[in-house]
């Protein structure tokens, strides 16, 4: 499966929420770029639920949602 690379993000504030997990985070797009490298969107959005606690990333986590729901909330349609 094809994912875009962080760096084609239509937007520079990257905006990201789990409403389960009651997690809303917002990264500068360039900044993470220049920090952690280029990567795909799926690669990065693993990485913030991982580093935010996002319960459905975490096998202990909360059993009524294991699928996770974190989302990349600027750029829905």
């Amino acid at each position: 499966m094809f994912s875009p690379l962080l760096s084609t993000y239509p937007d520079p504030k990257v905006r990201m929420a789990c409403e389960p997990c009651q997690i809303e985070v917002q990264y500068d797009r360039d900044d993470c770029v220049a920090a952690g490298g280029d990567r795909s969107l799926l690669d990065f959005k693993d990485e913030v639920r991982e580093r935010k606690g996002c319960k459905g990333c975490h096998p202990s986590g909360n059993p009524s949602h294991t699928i996770c729901r974190m989302m990349y909330t600027n750029i829905l349609p």
